[in-house]
């Protein structure tokens, strides 16, 4: 499968988490950049999650798309033994799901649902959502410790590496310019606001 990732100049990105019979992107998720403060909060387990992904390089780090979350939860457990503490990592992979929202067809146009919402409504699988949520998880690794002036380059570097793009729309703007550059069809009308 292929996963195009769009990331906007705030780094919320937008990819496609479901296909239809022709292999056409159906329906996408949207995830708000997480804070500085709630990468300040877990920077131990971000670390050590960090070293089982991006700093190998390589297939590895190419492969640990797909794992990433678990790499974090590992860390998290580690960290956890250590201090004597609860682990952090579910409430960190809480947190990516919070700032995610689901773009899906619905009768009236494109829908914005909150993740546990389009679970719940059976819009998405869990399998999709743990894909998801492996793929944001990366994706928050692979620049959380860089300065702010090389985070632009190593998302380009993603995007390119995944067969993605950047744009700075917000998501629904983004998934109707996307519709409407990609099908011949009329306009798409757009449910929902943007997210607060």
């Amino acid at each position: 499968m292929v996963v195009t990732l769009i990331i906007n100049s705030a780094l919320n990105i937008g990819f496609p988490i479901r296909y239809d019979d022709q292999g056409e992107p159906l329906i996408y998720a949207y995830h708000i950049s997480i804070s500085p403060e709630v990468l300040t909060a877990n920077y131990t387990i971000l670390v050590a999650a960090n070293a089982k992904t991006w700093q190998r390089g390589g297939d590895f780090a190419a492969a640990s798309a797909t794992t990433a979350n678990i790499a974090l939860l590992d860390a998290a457990k580690a960290e956890a033994e250590l201090r004597g503490t609860e682990s952090l990592g579910p409430s960190f992979l809480a947190e990516l799901k919070r700032l995610t929202y689901i773009l899906s067809p619905g009768d009236n146009g494109y829908e914005q649902l909150p993740v546990d919402i389009a679970l719940g409504k059976n819009v998405i699988s869990k399998d999709d959502w743990s894909e998801a949520e492996a793929f944001l998880c990366f994706f928050t690794l692979g620049f959380f410790a860089l300065p702010r002036a090389a985070r632009r380059d190593r998302c380009t570097r993603i995007a390119s590496a995944l067969n993605g793009s950047t744009t700075s729309l917000p998501p629904l703007e983004w998934l109707a310019s996307l519709r409407q550059s990609t099908q011949a069809k009329d306009s798409i009308e757009i449910l929902s606001s943007e997210p607060s």
